[in-house]
């Protein structure tokens, strides 16, 4: 009875495990690639080929160049016939979100590990965070023209949750943040 009830749980962490297949050809055909952890550099197995992926459990970030830098987008378990167009033939990294590192605790640089401005050139009042929000004011989010990173890597999402459009930030300034449309509705620190 014991080990029943062992395998069931285990059988239950792996249904819960994080995994991703990415197709060469759109609606899953093709040769295909699983991932079940993170891949900094895809440039030796699948470097810009990707078409259509299934994620079977997590929550996925596919970036455009390796190391999880240039264009990144979020997706949720579900099937993706064909990629973002802004994914499209161009992914080469990815990593399951749910092991990024999500601590609250923060030193806080010049205010803030984070400051969003409302105008480019670092205009307006700054709206600092040292900690994840999933949900930045209730509905379109906040404009955000550019942005100042005084410490860490974060992700900045036009939909609430860590979804829609996202792009990962190291250390600096942005002057001109416009790819959002001006409306960021969530931001979290990744490890």
């Amino acid at each position: 009875m014991k080990s029943l009830f062992l395998a069931a749980i285990a059988a239950a962490g792996v249904a819960q495990a994080a995994e991703i297949t990415i197709y060469k050809q759109p609606n899953f055909a093709g040769e295909q690639l699983t991932v079940r952890d993170t891949a900094g550099n895809l440039s030796s197995q699948f470097t810009d080929q990707a078409s259509s992926a299934v994620v079977r459990g997590g929550r996925w970030e596919l970036c455009t160049q390796p190391n999880f830098k240039g264009d990144c987008v979020t997706l949720a378990p579900g099937q993706y016939g064909q990629l973002d167009s802004r994914l499209l033939h161009r992914v080469e990294s990815m990593r399951p979100l749910d092991v990024v590192a999500d601590n609250p605790t923060y030193g806080y640089g010049r205010g803030g590990s984070i400051e969003l401005y409302a105008g480019t050139a670092f205009r307006g009042r700054p709206f600092r965070l040292n900690r994840d929000a999933p949900e930045i004011r209730r509905g379109d989010g906040i404009p955000v023209g550019s942005v100042v990173v005084n410490e860490g890597r974060w992700q900045l999402c036009s939909e609430a949750g860590y979804e829609g459009y996202c792009q990962v930030l190291e250390p600096g300034e942005y002057d001109h943040f416009g790819r959002f449309n001006n409306q960021i509705a969530s931001v979290r620190r990744i490890g």
